[in-house]
Order: C-alpha cells, then sequence, then structure tokens
C-alpha cells in the first residue's frame, strides 16, 4: 500500500512540474495552441492552395498531395482530372468512364479529354455496345469539358452509326480533334457546338457542303483539302494545316480546293501546306504558290513539307522565286523535305535565297528543314530575332506527327560586320 500512495504521489508531482514548466515558457501576449485552435491546415483560404497546386505537373506528386489532407485531396484531384490522356486499350475509356459516373464531382473538374480507341471499337464496336453507353454517359457529365481529342487508328474508322456516343456531350466545347469518325459524320455534332475554334479532322470529305451556320467561330483548321472545300461561306481563320494527297488524282479539283482558301484569304495569316502525293498529275510548287498567293493576300507564314522526294534545285527554281514575288505580305518561308537530306545543297541555295529576298521585299526569314537538320536564312537588318524564327518553325511543326524534336538553336554568326545577308548554322 504505501509504495502505491508514493506511485502516485510521484506522477502527481511529474503532472504539476510540467504544467509549472509550461507556464513559465509562455510569453506574455502569445496565444498558447489549445484544443479550439485552428488547424495550420485551414489557415489559408482554398483559392491560395488552388494557385499552387496549379505549379504541380508530376501526376505521382499530385496523388501522393491527395492523400495528405481532405482540403489537398480535393485540389490535387481537380489538377489530376482536369487534363484526361487515355492508354489506347479496350480497358482504359471503360474504367475512366466509370469512375466518372461513380464520383461526379471528379465530373466537374474535366477540362480537356482525350480518347483513345483501339481497333477492338474500330472493327467490332457492335461487342462493345455496352462499353460505348459508359462512354457516352460519362461525356454527358462532363459539363466543363473544352478540349475533346477522339484519337483512333490512322488506317480505319469506326461505323459512321455510332457517332450516337457524341449526343450526350453539351458542353461548351473550344476544341475537337477526330480521328474516329469520318468527317462528314460528325457534321450535327459540329452544328450544336458553335463555340468551337479549333477543329483537327482526319479522313476524306467526300461530297456536300457545310453550312454557314456550322462552326462560325472557328479560328484553326487541319485537315484535308477535301473537307477544306466543302466550306461555302467564309469564317474568321487565322491557322490552317492542309493536307495535299492524290485524291481525285486531278490538277482542275486540286486547284478548286487551294482557291477555296479565298474564303478566308481577309484573315488567313499562317498556313501550312502537307505535300503526301506521290504521282506526278498534281500542282506543281510553283503552280501551288501562284494560287495561294491569289487566295490568301495577308498570308505571313508559309510552310510547305514534302514527304515524297524532290530535288532541292526544283525546290528553289526561278520559277519558284518568281511565284514568291506574288505574296505582298509573306515574311517567313519554311521548307521541309521530310525524307531526304539536303546535304551539301544547302550552301549552294545561299544565292538563290538572297535572289528570293530581292524578289519578295516582304520576306524576312527562309528555313530550310531536311530529316535531320535545318538552317535559316536571315535577311540582313531584320528585325527577327533566332529565338522568334525557331518559335514559329516549332509552331508551324508541332502537329507534325512524323517530325523530330527540334534541335537547340546555335548561336548565331554575327561577330564580323561584314556578314552576308543571311545568317545561316
Amino acid at each position: 500500500m504505501p509504495t502505491r500512495r508514493n506511485a502516485k504521489r510521484n506522477v502527481a508531482c511529474r503532472f504539476a512540474l510540467c504544467k509549472a514548466s509550461k507556464q513559465h515558457l509562455v510569453m506574455p501576449g502569445v496565444r498558447t495552441p489549445n484544443r479550439t485552435t485552428r488547424r495550420s491546415s485551414d489557415a489559408f483560404p482554398p483559392e491560395l492552395y488552388r494557385n499552387i497546386f496549379e505549379w504541380v505537373t508530376d501526376k505521382r506528386d499530385l496523388y501522393n498531395l491527395s492523400l495528405t489532407s481532405r482540403l489537398c485531396c480535393a485540389e490535387a484531384q481537380r489538377a489530376l482530372y482536369s487534363v484526361i490522356d487515355l492508354a489506347q486499350n479496350t480497358r482504359a475509356p471503360v474504367l475512366w468512364a466509370d469512375t466518372i459516373l461513380r464520383h461526379p464531382q471528379k465530373a466537374a473538374t474535366v477540362r480537356s479529354l482525350t480518347l483513345r480507341f483501339d481497333l477492338s471499337f474500330i472493327i467490332v464496336p457492335d461487342l462493345l455496345l455496352s462499353s460505348l453507353r459508359s462512354i457516352a454517359q460519362a461525356l454527358k457529365a462532363l459539363l466543363r469539358l473544352e478540349k475533346l481529342v477522339l484519337v483512333g487508328h490512322p488506317l480505319a474508322m469506326m461505323h459512321p452509326i455510332h457517332t450516337w456516343i457524341l449526343d450526350g456531350c453539351t458542353a461548351n466545347l473550344r476544341t475537337f480533334h477526330n480521328s474516329v469518325f469520318p468527317p462528314w459524320a460528325v457534321v450535327p455534332f459540329l452544328s450544336r457546338h458553335s463555340q468551337l475554334c479549333e477543329w483537327k479532322q482526319s479522313g476524306l470529305f467526300p461530297g456536300g457542303d457545310i453550312a454557314d451556320t456550322v462552326l462560325p467561330r472557328l479560328t484553326t483548321f487541319d485537315g484535308h483539302t477535301s473537307i477544306l472545300a466543302s466550306f461555302k461561306g467564309p469564317r474568321s481563320l487565322e491557322q490552317v494545316r492542309l493536307k495535299i494527297d492524290d485524291w481525285g488524282r486531278e490538277t482542275a479539283r486540286e486547284r478548286e480546293a487551294i482557291e477555296a482558301l479565298s474564303l478566308f484569304g481577309d484573315t488567313l495569316t499562317s498556313l501550312t501546306v502537307e505535300d503526301t502525293s506521290t504521282t506526278t498529275n498534281h500542282l506543281r510548287l510553283a503552280e501551288l504558290l501562284i494560287c495561294l498567293a491569289k487566295a490568301t493576300p495577308n498570308l505571313k507564314t508559309l510552310a510547305y513539307i514534302r514527304t515524297s522526294t524532290l530535288n532541292i534545285q526544283d525546290m528553289l527554281s526561278s520559277e519558284v522565286v518568281e511565284s514568291l514575288s506574288k505574296f505582298e505580305a509573306l515574311e517567313v518561308l519554311m521548307l521541309h523535305l521530310r525524307r531526304q537530306k539536303l546535304g551539301p545543297a544547302v550552301y549552294r541555295v545561299k544565292a538563290v535565297v538572297e535572289h528570293t529576298f530581292e524578289q519578295c521585299p516582304s520576306l524576312r526569314c527562309v528555313a530550310l528543314k531536311d530529316e535531320q537538320s535545318y538552317s535559316y536564312c536571315r535577311r540582313q537588318g531584320s528585325l527577327l530575332a533566332e529565338e522568334d524564327v525557331g518559335t514559329l518553325c516549332s509552331n508551324m511543326l508541332e502537329h507534325d506527327s512524323h517530325s523530330e524534336p527540334e534541335p537547340p538553336c546555335p548561336p548565331s554568326i554575327t561577330q564580323t560586320p561584314t556578314h552576308p545577308p543571311y545568317v545561316t548554322w
């Protein structure tokens, strides 16, 4: 019994000493924390956490932050689900759709969605109707979606009858990329989204017209010449990427499609022409430039990409230079040979480029690119910096699936005052 009393006395003394020491350590005017004090994680407003989480780009870090607290979980999930890029297999779109349907709060955070359909959806979609219904319901739940990208197989498309999966999408889309359904099959879907500003489409448009009420605010287009020829009214297009192939195998039809750019000539300033034709029955480069000069008088940046072999001397022939002189506002010209090497020919075209500057007063830069490297030729006294040239060329090729990452820009040759009227590296 005495031992038990001594133990209780010792515990009481220790408690009293700890309490007294805490009272002595407290500084005057400083509030000590207690059970009613607000936690440190709640000391900042949610908007501040949201601004901090926007700088976190690693998905693994965002996932780990979502496990720390409820507030961090909400903001981390907002960042994680804002941009969704699914893998190209049969299960990924279905698992994502089930997650969205089970957690409606996550659907409100999605701004950009990339759906990748593998060959199972393309070839036998009737066997996957339940999966397509789940995807359609999930698209209907994305009320704040701004960008929708549909990626399919490069050699096959889904049957147009299955475009019903897009009927539930009622969000105010700004960007739509489609390589799953034919272009003529998505026209009803496009007519319901008048806010669209960017449209990237794969495939041919065999016939029919696109009414003036469809895509009235379109500013960026990427697709085949047959799609562009189907527009019967003007749009405020600023950037166009045009694909030319052996469609029709008639120069008259190709010329008609190029002349259709005149509908957008007042606003069009950037144009990329990707020529994948393999036959000789198509417009030559000089003829193409003449048509473009008439249709796009305000064009400032032009890129010509050739997939088949083309002689560099033919690319900058006297006829081509004379065609370039018909442009009134062209500032940057890029010539890209995707499947061949320029080699020593780059040094032989310097005089031709200098002559091109004389014939086209508005031209400030000519860029030549092959499958491995590229070089710039700038006009003497031009205010266009090397960084601006690299940025322009990178922007022209950013949607090129066959192009490799651009090498870093080497330093320019500006040490000697007697340099020629071009800078090449």
